[in-house]
């Protein structure tokens, strides 16, 4: 007996096949598992055999990879970003993005999209809980096949693995304990290419290896970053809630067994140290803990070398913030009483995901009309931060906020444009120096 979802799902599918005029005559999927989350690329030749021009192409991702995407980028054969919008859920599976061509394709005409995926949360260690001398183990899921709503005439999967051998657990592998698979001497491991594959056609791929780093995780970041329009300086304080995500210690952790064996089982991937991203003309550095200031950290030119006051075995937190200056100069710029602010989304540590990260900028008193946006689609709230000594005004304050971030993409930026008077520039040195007089002629009286 035929059951109501794959009616529906037949359904889906045959109304997809009426209005998709397109076809994926190659598709080269790259997967990157170096990192402790997914980096993909698709490459994937369009062609439309159709009679009228396509105005899009639909791109589909599956349903948890989309919840936890942090970016995605497609480029065109010209090298140009195209633009996307959210489309329909199809069975509550898959998620559907409607990608805009730069030119209508035309009948017989093909172009090549090349998408660039970053999605957080797609390793887990498996065991969770291990021994301080056993090797982290974790698990890699996705789809063997790229998933499309159009017919696929060749594809082929790409894999950039951590280390020369994995275990393969993906469907039709018969035996329970896996099917090994080996890198070639670049660590990369290619499948055999897929011919004539039918739209929304779906095979697991599971794939679990020994992870020889760890898995960093920031569960949340907080950014301030404050404008001194006196000093021209622009501040920047970084609270980090940092998680090893990485399998667990199945009992106490030993110190003796950490200082003997550094570089075997589960010490290899305790974090022990951090190199953080700071813009080229950055001053006035510190880095304080919970406990207070922490002297083990170093910068060299661009790079902040921080030393957390313990090794991070799998599942233990560090909390700490960092701090910088810079020139505000560097980011601000006006015409009259109109000014712009741009500042990158996020600088941080290497191959790290951020489940959450809240943007805070402070703009100086005075400013009206302020609009913010990014390149990324962050919430976006607007406030005023309580008036501080001497301020008879408070300061406008931008909240932006990021779900699911991958330290990867600096590019991005944050811009804040709002107007600013010249009285409102002077009018915090001028209440200063009527309260010095007063005291002053006070005094003398």
């Amino acid at each position: 007996m035929v059951s109501a979802a794959s009616i529906l799902f037949t359904l889906a599918t045959g109304i997809t096949a009426v209005l998709a005029s397109l076809e994926n005559t190659n598709v080269v999927r790259h997967i990157d598992l170096t990192r402790p989350y997914l980096k993909s690329t698709v490459e994937i030749d369009v062609t439309n055999p159709d009679r009228s021009s396509a105005q899009s192409y639909n791109y589909i991702l599956p349903k948890d990879e989309y919840e936890t995407l942090a970016d995605l980028k497609v480029v065109d054969s010209k090298n140009n970003t195209l633009d996307f919008t959210l489309g329909s859920e199809i069975e509550q599976n898959y998620q559907q993005l409607v990608i805009a061509f730069d030119e209508p394709l035309k009948k017989g005409e093909t172009e090549t999209l090349t998408v660039y995926i970053f999605a957080t949360k797609s390793v887990f260690p498996l065991p969770e809980v291990a021994k301080q001398a056993d090797l982290q183990e974790v698990v890699f899921e996705s789809s063997k096949n790229y998933i499309s709503e159009y017919h696929t005439t060749k594809e082929q999967l790409q894999i950039l693995a951590p280390i020369r051998q994995l275990t393969d657990f993906s469907e039709g592998v018969s035996s329970p304990d896996g099917v090994p698979l080996k890198a070639d001497h670049n660590n990369m491991i290619r499948f055999d290419a897929q011919e004539d594959v039918a739209p929304f056609t779906e095979k697991s791929l599971v794939l679990r290896y020994n992870f020889p780093l760890s898995i960093t995780t920031v569960a949340n970041l907080d950014r301030t970053i404050s404008m001194d329009t006196l000093r021209n300086k622009l501040y920047f304080d970084e609270s980090y809630d940092l998680i090893n995500t990485g399998t667990k210690l199945d009992n106490d952790f030993s110190r003796i067994d950490y200082v003997r064996n550094p570089g075997a089982g589960l010490n290899m991937v305790a974090l022990r140290r951090l190199f953080l991203h700071l813009p080229a003309d950055h001053a006035d550095e510190y880095y304080v803990d919970l406990v207070g200031n922490v002297s083990t950290s170093q910068v060299h030119k661009t790079m902040m070398e921080v030393f957390p006051r313990y090794p991070l075995m799998g599942g233990w937190h560090y909390n700490f913030t960092v701090g910088w200056s810079s020139e505000l100069s560097q980011y601000l710029r006006h015409t009259d009483n109109n000014f712009i602010l741009r500042v990158p989304i996020i600088l941080g540590p290497d191959r790290v995901s951020i489940t959450t990260l809240n943007n805070k900028i402070v703009l100086p008193k005075g400013a009206k009309n302020i609009e913010a946006y990014d390149d990324m689609g962050g919430v976006v709230e607007f406030e005023n931060t309580n008036p501080s000594l001497f301020d008879l005004y408070s300061n406008p304050t931008v909240n932006i906020r990021f779900n699911h971030i991958v330290t990867e993409d600096r590019s991005r930026q944050i811009y804040v444009t709002y107007q600013y008077s010249v009285l409102s520039r002077f009018k915090l040195p001028f209440t200063l120096v009527t309260i010095v007089a007063t005291i002053f002629y006070f005094l003398k009286r």
